[in-house]
């Protein structure tokens, strides 16, 4: 089964990801609820989706955090879409997203369910993004 791999990930204006290995922003929602496996490596991931109990069931995989994952995953062959909140504020970081090759990633006008106007909570402006690449 081919699966879309989906990246998410906030970036506030300095593209800072992390501090001290956590978020450098406080959290501005929970995470979803629902059924999460946790894997070392992007290849440990998707080999975890090939396990028998997996294998019919996931359809899509989600990668959250790590700079190293992302620019890993970023670069990989295949179906990519990134999910991307721009966060509209800068925060002390020493972890950065990698940049995004407009080359390989097209930026959609919109995408289902993904509001495109600039949205606001706790005072942080934020709006998304989604990129996708086909190769």
């Amino acid at each position: 089964m081919v699966r879309t791999l989906n990246y998410i990930v906030a970036v506030p204006q300095n593209t800072g990801i992390g501090r001290n290995g956590d978020l450098p922003w406080p959290p501005l929602r929970e995470p979803p609820q629902g059924t999460h496996f946790l894997a070392k490596s992007l290849d440990d991931a998707l080999k975890l989706t090939e396990q028998p109990e997996l294998a019919n069931k996931v359809d899509m995989v989600w990668l959250v955090r790590g700079s190293s994952v992302y620019k890993e995953a970023m670069n990989k062959p295949g179906h990519l879409r990134l999910f991307v909140t721009r966060i509209m504020h800068e925060f002390e970081s020493d972890t950065f997203f990698p940049e995004i090759d407009l080359e390989k990633y097209k930026l959609l006008p919109e995408y289902p369910g993904v509001l495109s106007d600039v949205q606001e909570e706790k005072g942080i402006k934020y709006k998304f993004e989604v990129y996708e690449k086909n190769n």
